[in-house]
């Protein structure tokens, strides 16, 4: 794609540019998926969350603070600032710590009650810089605010990442992107996007990938496949075979804000992910073949999550990720 936005003038300068195209080119309501993806700058979407507080941490502080900090304030990752450089220098996430604490951690330890590896030993040395994208799914691809919708989508879907840093024009870094964003986004123009109506089965939905242990398995036995599969969730089968339950990388929080409670990490499943929920057992979230677009993104929005299961009845036919609709829109650009 041609990088035709602007890119590394004065802030004074660009904001002139800026005021002489709203001028030419008055705001006008897309009328179709091309005009909302292409006209549509990632600065009207950063203006919708500017009630958001920017939430980092630095890149000498501790495992243990960056664990605190996702736990503590209900996010997923967390950007790692470079005072040296006064800027930031990557992301740190739930999948991360999966990943550090699969690799790094004996299974001893994690048994223990109380266990304190963050806090103590080995793990307890380590800097936040020295952990940022240790999932391999967590670069650092910066995208300038007045750079089309298009681009995010194409950066997210070509690198595999659920996040891209919005810097403004003197490389600060001012806000980032989510894939759930894009989706609440989307959701407010649902009737800008011509196919919103194709079902899940048009779209060729129904049979995405999808992960999954046997609900009397760990639940470290999910974490390791999502570190090694590089998936973001993992389904949860019942005795008989039907899908039971659902384990994402955010739910590491259970072992709360210290990791003291890592040895919740060996509950069976089925256990494990009743504790997860904040009120109760939560029930896997689900569509149908039949399930439109528009009904699928309206039901990632409403039930804030990162991917649902495709059902046929009692029959689990495949997962539909944010990605994946990331991935649809992408491609109906084209």
């Amino acid at each position: 794609m041609a990088e035709d936005y602007v890119v590394g003038v004065r802030k004074t300068d660009r904001e002139a540019i800026q005021r002489a195209e709203d001028k030419a080119h008055p705001h006008k309501e897309p009328t179709n998926t091309k005009e909302l993806l292409m006209d549509t700058k990632v600065e009207v979407l950063m203006g919708e969350m500017k009630a958001n507080k920017m939430i980092y941490v630095m890149k000498t502080d501790s495992i243990s603070r960056a664990f605190q900090t996702l736990v503590e304030n209900k996010i997923s990752s967390v950007p790692i600032y470079v005072p040296t450089k006064h800027n930031f220098m990557g992301f740190l996430d739930y999948v991360d710590l999966v990943t550090l604490i699969v690799r790094e951690v004996p299974e001893a330890d994690l048994t223990k009650a109380d266990s304190s590896v963050l806090t103590n030993g080995k793990l307890a040395q380590l800097q936040c810089d020295s952990v940022a994208d240790l999932s391999k799914r967590n670069p650092y691809l910066p995208v300038e605010s007045n750079a089309p919708l298009l681009r995010v989508l194409e950066l997210m879907v070509r690198n595999r990442t659920q996040r891209i840093p919005v810097i403004d024009a003197e490389n600060h870094l001012i806000g980032i992107l989510t894939e759930s964003g894009i989706l609440q986004f989307l959701h407010k123009h649902i009737k800008s996007i011509e196919l919103a109506t194709k079902t899940v089965k048009e779209l060729h939905l129904d049979h995405g990938r999808y992960v999954s242990i046997k609900a009397d398995q760990k639940a470290i036995d999910a974490f390791t496949l999502i570190r090694n599969e590089h998936v973001n969730g993992v389904a949860v089968m019942d005795a008989s075979g039907k899908l039971a339950g659902h384990v994402s990388a955010s739910d590491l929080k259970l072992v709360g804000p210290q990791a003291n409670f890592l040895s919740t990490l060996f509950l069976p499943a089925f256990y494990f992910i009743k504790l997860a929920g904040d009120q109760g057992p939560r029930p896997p979230v689900t569509v149908t073949p039949s399930s439109t677009l528009a009904e699928v993104i309206e039901t990632f929005v409403s039930h804030r999550v990162h991917a649902m299961y495709v059902m046929d009845g009692d029959k689990l036919l495949g997962a539909i990720t944010l990605a994946d609709i990331v991935r649809v829109m992408q491609v109906l650009h084209q």
